[in-house]
C-alpha cells in the first residue's frame, strides 16, 4: 500500500516552490473533533470504514481527527503532488484559473473529491485518498490567508501564502511566529501549540474543539449547509482583503485590537468548517439525514 501511494503522489511536484501548509495541527484536530459530533452514525461507520483503508500509509493513523492533518504531514515524507490542493485565489473560485498546475487547487480537489466518494466504481484506495484530501482541504478552504497563488504581479509579502510576509515576533508555546500566515494557522495562538503525534495532542483538540463551540456563536456564521467551495473561498477572500491584511505593513508590531479580532474570525471559521464538512459528509454517505444548526 505505501509503495502505491509513493507512486501515485510523488511524480509531478517534487520541484515546485512548496506553498504553506494551513491550520496547524491542533486546529485541523479541533475542527474534525467538532465534525465528528455532527455525522450521523451511517456516516461515521462509512468514513472509519475509508480511513482504515489507509491506516498503515505514513504518517499511519486510522483517527478521524488525525487524518486531518495527513495532507500536510504526507508533505514531510518528500510526496510533492498535493501541495495546491491547500490553497486557491479568487480568481481560480470565480473562473477557474490557476496559477502553476492547471487547476491544481482547492476549489477542484473539493469537487473532485466529492465525485470520488459519490462514484459506485470507484475503488476503494481512491475513496480513501480522497476522503483525507476532502477533511483537510475544507478547513484549508476557511482559512483566510490561503486565498492566495503563485501569481508573480501579487503584492510583496503574499509570496508563499503570505509567508513572505513578515510581522514582528508573537509568542507560541515554545516558539515564536515571524509571518502573517503561520500565525493564522495558529488561530492567533488560540489553537494549542501541539502536533499531531504529541502524548496529549488528542485530548488537548478535543478540549479545544469543546472550548469553541463555547465561544462561538452560531447564529453568527455564514450558512452551516453551504457546501459550495467557490463560495467557501470568497468569504475567506473578503476577510483576507477587509481584515487581515488590511492597512498591514510587513514587519509592524500587530496591536491587542489586531489579535483579538482575528482570533474570534479564525476560530469562527473552524467552526464553519467543522459543520459544513459534516453537511458534506452526511450528504456523501447518508443521503436520509443532512446536519442541521
Amino acid at each position: 500500500m505505501k509503495t502505491l501511494i509513493i507512486a501515485l503522489l510523488l511524480w509531478p511536484t517534487l520541484l515546485l516552490p512548496s506553498p504553506a501548509q494551513a491550520w496547524f495541527d491542533a486546529g485541523h484536530m479541533a475542527s474534525s473533533w467538532i465534525a465528528w459530533q455532527q455525522l450521523t452514525p451511517e456516516t461515521r461507520k462509512q468514513v472509519q470504514t475509508y480511513l482504515d483503508v489507509l491506516k498503515d500509509a505514513e504518517p499511519e493513523t486510522d483517527n478521524f481527527m488525525v487524518a486531518s492533518t495527513w495532507l500536510d504531514n504526507i508533505k514531510q515524507t518528500g510526496l510533492g503532488v498535493t501541495l495546491y490542493w491547500h490553497t486557491a485565489s479568487r480568481e481560480q473560485a470565480i473562473m477557474g484559473q490557476a496559477e502553476g498546475p492547471a487547476n491544481q487547487n482547492g476549489v477542484w480537489i473539493v469537487q473532485q473529491a466529492v465525485r470520488t466518494l459519490e462514484n459506485p466504481q470507484a475503488s476503494r484506495f481512491a475513496k480513501a485518498l480522497m476522503l483525507r484530501a476532502l477533511i483537510h482541504v475544507v478547513q484549508d478552504l476557511h482559512q483566510p490567508l490561503h486565498v492566495c497563488d503563485d501569481d508573480p504581479e501579487r503584492p510583496y509579502g503574499a509570496a508563499h501564502c503570505y509567508k513572505a510576509f513578515r510581522i514582528r515576533p508573537v509568542q507560541y508555546g515554545h516558539e515564536q511566529l515571524i509571518n502573517l500566515h503561520d500565525l493564522w494557522d495558529s488561530a492567533l495562538t488560540a489553537a494549542p501549540s501541539v502536533r499531531y503525534n504529541d502524548q496529549q495532542a488528542l485530548a488537548q483538540a478535543e478540549q479545544y474543539g469543546k472550548t469553541l463551540l463555547q465561544r462561538v456563536n452560531l447564529e453568527d456564521l455564514p450558512a452551516l449547509d453551504e457546501t459550495d467551495p467557490k463560495v467557501w473561498v470568497l468569504e475567506s477572500e473578503k476577510l483576507l482583503s477587509d481584515f487581515a491584511v488590511s492597512g498591514l505593513k510587513p514587519g509592524q508590531q500587530l496591536s491587542d485590537n489586531y489579535l483579538a479580532v482575528g482570533k474570534q474570525i479564525a476560530e469562527q471559521r473552524l467552526v464553519t468548517a467543522a459543520w459544513r464538512l459534516a453537511n458534506l459528509l452526511n450528504r456523501v454517505f447518508d443521503a436520509s439525514s443532512a446536519t442541521k444548526h
